[in-house]
């Protein structure tokens, strides 16, 4: 099965006053091998990465400029910092 960009696979709900990092780990569970997860700024997060890897699914992380990310354990894949010119 192909999926195509901007697809809806899953959704969580909840209250406002706990954010949406907060309901960002629920999500996890609807990811696979192969996919490719994008992940913004606020949402860099060594466990957050993590779980998504042990899935299979590769993550692409947007992050501050001088920021170092850790390279994930127990899995072949890293964190690589991208330059994209915006901060």
């Amino acid at each position: 099965m192909s999926w195509g960009t901007r697809t809806i696979l899953d959704a969580v709900f909840g209250p406002t006053v706990n954010g949406e990092t907060s309901y960002a780990p629920r999500l996890v569970r609807s990811l696979h091998e192969g996919m490719i997860v994008l992940l913004d700024r606020n949402f860099a997060v060594q466990a957050l990465a993590e779980s998504i890897t042990r899935t299979g699914a590769h993550v692409l992380v947007r992050v501050k400029e001088h920021r170092r990310l850790p390279v994930l354990e127990r899995s072949p894949r890293r964190l690589v910092p991208v330059q994209a010119g915006s901060r």
